[in-house]
């Protein structure tokens, strides 16, 4: 099943093939929690654009259509994950 794992401890030795898996590893992992940090992003974005939709959505009403809150007047916003975690460590 490995088959290119004993390739490459064949031609460059069993130590360093070990040391070049293991960097290829951590650069994997690395790449991995780099785009779910992009995914993360996206869904943050999205999630800040439709609280402003809702924010500023126009409602209807009997006597026609009114302007919403707006974002000024809306709720404030909860920071992130990634500030709260910023605050407390430097804290």
């Amino acid at each position: 099943m490995f088959e290119w794992l004993d390739v490459l401890r064949a031609m460059l030795g069993k130590g360093v093939a070990d040391i070049v898996l293991a960097v290829l590893s951590l650069i994997a992992i690395a790449m991995i929690r780099k785009l779910f940090g992009w995914g993360r992003q996206v869904y943050d974005y999205s999630q800040r654009l439709k609280r402003v939709r809702a924010a500023i959505a126009r409602e209807q009403t009997p006597s026609g259509f009114i302007e919403g809150h707006g974002i000024w007047l809306s709720r404030p916003i909860k920071g992130g994950r990634c500030g709260a975690a910023r605050s407390t460590a430097a804290g």
